[in-house]
């Protein structure tokens, strides 16, 4: 068995909207070494590598989608 994790760093989701934070993305950018924040696709993106044969022997890994941070 295989078991892996992704970590998000800060992702335009409505989340932040909800806790009423709509601006958050963009006012961490500046702190972020990529400058923005990740989409959606580009998390799933990342996540979707655990599922094909390039991590066949991939076991115990924690990718961190965080813009460099």
């Amino acid at each position: 068995m295989r078991v892996n994790t992704v970590s998000p760093g800060t992702t335009y989701t409505t989340i932040h909207a909800d806790g009423g934070r709509p601006n958050a993305p963009e006012e961490r950018a500046p702190g972020i070494p990529l400058r923005r924040a990740a989409h959606p696709h580009e998390v799933a993106d990342a996540a979707a590598y655990f599922f094909g044969s390039g991590a066949a022997s991939t076991s115990g890994a924690d990718l961190r989608v965080t813009g460099g941070n």
